[in-house]
Formats: structure tokens, sequence, C-alpha cells
């Protein structure tokens, strides 16, 4: 009788480790399956609507503030770039491939991208070092992890310096003129040496946005306020405005996104405004107040 009770303890000792590794193949099999369907999502959504806008913000935490880039996925090896601060359209390759989920890379050198992840020796010339550490650069990401994708948003996490990126998709036909209105914007915004901002009638003077690199303004689109608290402020140049990395809050005024308001006899720059027109950037052409 023993010997039939110890006969049926090591049946189903086996019979549970049977169902055990069973159970870990089919785990592996629909894990391994469900990656390569995000995979193939990311690849149809970029065929579905080839041309995007990617906030594209460099430094281990968005220090830089954000640029506008503008990939156009013109096959499903190959990508057009252009960016608000360059004169380029360089053609390049990208893939997407699988890591801890779906990772979308810019396999080959093109400047647009990779010109934020260059130490910053190399992004100057003889006499200016350019944006960022000698070393380091900028800390630009060209490698994310695809958070999640449909055909007209994808989220993005850098793969090294995890900050979280947003593309949203555009009408192909009208890329070109999406670009040049960006474009126009920069230009305009780099003409600005300084903001005051006015928070709920308080004003808070001498706010930098600008620094000079190669005789050439490049917004510095990031700022830290001395308000209660100081609060940093990463921030991107649209056609319209201005929208920031995050929502933030300064002195109790929660911000998104501004709304550029055209040039009056009170503000001769014009300025950039929330909704309930409590917060507002006013641009000045010196770098006094």
């Amino acid at each position: 009788m023993k010997k039939v009770y110890l006969l049926l303890i090591a049946l189903s000792v086996l019979s549970f480790a049977g169902c055990d590794k069973k159970k870990d193949r089919v785990f592996e099999d629909s894990s391994t399956a469900r990656l390569n369907e995000s995979i193939d999502n990311v690849y149809s959504s970029l065929k579905a609507k080839p041309a995007w806008i990617l906030n594209y913000y460099p430094g281990a935490n968005a220090e830089y503030g954000g640029f506008n880039l503008f990939p156009n996925f013109t096959t499903s090896t190959d990508v057009n770039l252009q960016g608000d601060i360059f004169n380029a359209t360089p053609m390049s390759t990208f893939k997407v491939y699988a890591g801890a989920g779906p990772i979308l890379t810019f396999d080959t050198y093109n400047v647009v991208i990779h010109y934020f992840a260059l130490p910053g020796y190399y992004t100057g010339n003889s006499t200016s070092l350019g944006i960022g550490a000698s070393d380091s650069g900028m800390k630009g990401d060209f490698e994310f992890l695809v958070l999640s994708a449909n055909q007209d948003s994808i989220v993005l996490k850098g793969r090294k310096y995890g900050n979280v990126l947003k593309m949203k998709s555009v009408p192909a036909d009208q890329l070109s003129t999406i670009v040049a209105n960006y474009k126009a914007a920069n230009v305009k915004f780099n003409t600005y040496r300084g903001f005051a901002i006015e928070v709920n009638g308080k004003t808070f003077q001498g706010v930098p946005t600008v620094a000079t690199v190669n005789a050439t303004s490049r917004p510095n689109r990031s700022f830290t306020l001395a308000s209660t608290p100081s609060v940093t402020l990463s921030y991107i140049v649209s056609d319209i405005g201005i929208e920031f990395y995050k929502e933030y809050t300064v002195e109790g005024v929660k911000i998104n996104k501004l709304t550029y308001v055209a040039a009056s006899t009170q503000y001769p720059q014009g300025y950039y405004t929330n909704g309930a027109n409590t917060f507002k950037m006013i641009p000045r052409l010196t770098t006094t107040p």
C-alpha cells in the first residue's frame, strides 16, 4: 500500500511539472506573438500615415527644451527627416525591432536627429564648441521604445535617457506647408533675446531664451523661474505658439500650451498666453528688461 501511495505521489509531481512546462511554452509563444504583433502595428501605422511631427526633447532631463522634427517614412526602411532648425532634408534608414517592446531606431546617420547625440565638440566650429558638453553634447536619443502606436499618434521613450516624446501624424500632401510654417515661427522666435513672465499679474523679469552657436541664434527652450516653489520649464515652439514638455504649475497656475497673440501698442512683440490669460510669456529683443 505504501508503495502504491508513493507511486501516486510521483505521478502527481510529474504530471504537475508537465503542466508547468506546457504553460511556460504557451506563455512564451503568446508573449513572442504579442511582441511581433506590436512591431507589425508600428509598421502599419507608419505605412498608413507616413508624415509626422515629432516633438523631440534631448537632454537627460529635457534641459535644452524641445525641437520639432518632421519624419516622413517613405518606405518600410527609408525615412526623410526635416527639422525646425535645419535646412537639410537628408534621407536615411530606420527599422522597428524587438527589445523590451517594439524599438524604433534611426539606424543610419541622419544629421537632423543624430546632431543631438553628437558630442558638443562636433556641433560647433573652430571657435565655438556648440550646445552641450564637449564630450556628451545634448544627450539626445535616436532609439526609442514605442509605448503606444496608432495611425494618429505614437508615444516614444528614449532608450538611453528616458524622455517621453510624442509624434502626431499630419497629411503627407500638407507636410511641406506645415514644415514651412514651423520654420517661420522658429525664425521669428530666434529674434527674441529674453522674456518677461507674467503670472496672475506678478512679473518675473530677465528670463533668458537663447544661446549663440556658430553666430546663429539657437533657442535654449528652457528656463527656470524663481517662483514659489521654483520651477524649470522646457518647451517647444509650434506654428501657433508654445507647447510645454509636460504640464507645469507656476504660482498656482497650470500650463501646458500657449497661443501667440499678435503685437499691439501694449505688447510691441506680441505675447504667448494660456486660454485663461493668467500666464504670459512676453518677448524682448534685448537681453535686459
